[in-house]
């Protein structure tokens, strides 16, 4: 199986060089990164402050890391899967079950390579004042692999690639965005916190915050429903293979 992922990578990496969209996705986590690395240098706070200013710098930074993981892993894997599936391209490359097992395996390692680069040179732009220890970064991994199951699930039942927004959107709004509360309102705003159990940034931000065994619970919740996503889209779409 492994030279027909090889032979997908190949084609699905020319596809990334040549199509602008797909590109493109990997300059909004860059310009917010550049956006945060501004605001944490004009920040001057005195001792009464400095607690509602550090909130504010985990926010920004599981907001820089949602958004980049959100733009460049999920919605590049969606919308690669989707043309696919509009253009049906897939059809003059698949004969078997394996061979679309192939193209998925392909977009998630592809993509995967290209969102850890992404976000490490975001992170270096923006370069926060907030140091995540050794559970962090399995929480990170976490979002991580949720971000993945989504895309592969959302780019199986997409049908066009114009369907990955009313798809995509609604998941951007809730995961990725509702954090946006505490910038907006102020930190430990009672919407934002009213979400606290239910928000994948939220769970991560709780492990930073020592409740480690907590957020680590809802992460193995969203992967699994995540993934119990994927094997339903998987099953429908083998009908169709």
């Amino acid at each position: 199986m492994w030279h027909k992922i090889k032979a997908s990578l190949y084609r699905d990496t020319k596809e990334l060089f040549r199509n602008m969209t797909l590109l493109t996705s990997m300059l909004l986590p860059l310009l917010l990164a550049g956006m945060f690395h501004f605001t944490v240098d004009s920040i001057t706070v005195d001792e009464i402050e400095a607690g509602l200013v550090d909130r504010m710098m985990l926010i920004q930074s599981y907001l820089v890391i949602g958004i980049t993981l959100m733009s460049v892993l999920t919605f590049n894997i969606t919308t690669s899967m989707a043309e696919e599936n509009e253009k049906e391209y897939f059809q003059h490359f698949i004969h078997t079950e394996r061979d679309y097992q192939a193209t998925i395996w392909s977009k998630v390692i592809l993509y995967s390579v290209v969102s850890v680069f992404t976000l490490i040179i975001v992170m270096i732009i923006f370069n926060p004042p907030v140091a995540f220890g050794v559970y962090d970064v399995i929480g990170i991994a976490c979002i991580f692999i949720v971000f993945i199951l989504l895309g592969i699930a959302i780019g199986l039942t997409a049908k066009s690639v114009s369907q990955t927004s009313v798809f995509i959107i609604p998941f951007m709004i809730f995961i990725v965005m509702t954090p946006m509360a505490e910038v907006i309102f102020g930190v430990y705003n009672e919407v934002a916190i009213s979400l606290l159990w239910f928000n994948l940034l939220y769970l991560n931000m709780m492990i930073y915050e020592g409740q480690v065994w907590q957020g680590m619970l809802g992460n193995a919740i969203y992967i699994g429903i995540s993934l119990l996503l994927v094997v339903f889209s998987y099953r429908h779409k083998k009908q169709k293979i």
